[in-house]
């Protein structure tokens, strides 16, 4: 998903440093030390255990780890989504007219 990884991949390991910081947590209470490591200097993408201990770890939810603010996170997919329609629809729109105005 082209907008997911534009906007959002690159604040994951941001978002996971930062909860294990907040709950003084080690890299190695998140799994393999060198990996989670990794993850979070955006070299390698968060795996499903690195996301399972955190969620234990800190009783964080997945959405928030993720996405970070849920809420925000829709409502810039439905503008993004939003926009793309319309915008498409109007280019579809102007060519028709251009066309009819060569006709005349």
């Amino acid at each position: 998903m082209k907008f997911f990884e534009e906007n959002y991949s690159q604040e994951i390991p941001t978002r996971i440093k930062y909860l294990r910081r907040k709950y003084n947590l080690k890299q190695s209470d998140l799994g393999n030390a060198g990996q989670v490591s990794q993850v979070e200097k955006g070299k390698r993408q968060v795996t499903a255990s690195i996301l399972l201990y955190l969620n234990t770890q800190t009783d964080s939810d997945y959405k928030e780890i993720i996405f970070g603010d849920i809420a925000k996170f829709v409502e810039n997919m439905f503008y993004h989504c939003f926009s793309s329609i319309l915008f498409r629809d109007l280019e579809t729109v102007d060519k028709r007219m251009y066309s009819f105005r060569t006709m005349i």
